[in-house]
């Protein structure tokens, strides 16, 4: 039983050290990208690889099938630059409502007086230069954007424990269960 609990503690405990073999089952492009740092995340320098190729994805407007995986990742960042490579890829695929919302909860709520990010914002929502832009909305939708994403992480937490306590108790009682049929069996 002690040998059961230790080598289940030992697979908790190891698997974010184990989990780079994982990236064998993405594309080679992001394996040889992507690396995780000890929070799990992705590494600055790894982001500013991704924010380059994704670029250069936008100034030649080629796009390679699995572009999604590469703004799944730059979005997990707060860095507004990224964001907007983000927002021009999803434009430039026609997700010009995606590209819109990102910018108006992520964007230009932190660069409202940086004139090419405004300037892209009304491209992107297809606003004059004699239209206003409504920021008290666009704060407001940055505000609620950020209280839910901080709500989700919270939660994530309180799953994750769960799912390895579930999985700790299955593994007990397959082991209890063993046992239990190995002295029947000797009787």
């Amino acid at each position: 039983m002690k040998k059961l609990a230790l080598l289940c503690a030992f697979m908790v405990l190891s698997f974010p050290l184990h989990a780079g073999f994982l990236s064998g089952f993405f594309s080679s492009a992001a394996a040889n990208i992507v690396t995780s740092d000890s929070s799990g995340g992705v590494q600055q320098d790894d982001l500013k690889k991704i924010n380059s190729y994704l670029w250069d994805m936008v100034k030649n407007e080629k796009y390679i099938q699995d572009y999604a995986f590469y703004t799944e990742l730059l979005e997990q960042s707060n860095n507004p630059s990224y964001l907007d490579t983000v927002a021009h890829v999803y434009f430039n695929n026609g997700e010009k409502d995606k590209a819109k919302e990102l910018y108006e909860t992520r964007v230009l709520p932190y660069k409202r007086y940086d004139q090419a990010y405004v300037n892209q914002y009304r491209i992107f929502a297809e606003l004059d230069e004699k239209d206003t832009i409504d920021y008290a909305r666009i704060y407001e939708d940055a505000k609620e954007y950020s209280e839910s994403k901080n709500a989700a992480q919270s939660d994530s937490g309180s799953s994750d424990l769960v799912f390895w306590l579930i999985l700790m108790a299955l593994l007990v009682n397959a082991y209890i269960s063993y046992k239990t049929a190995r002295k029947a069996s000797v009787i």
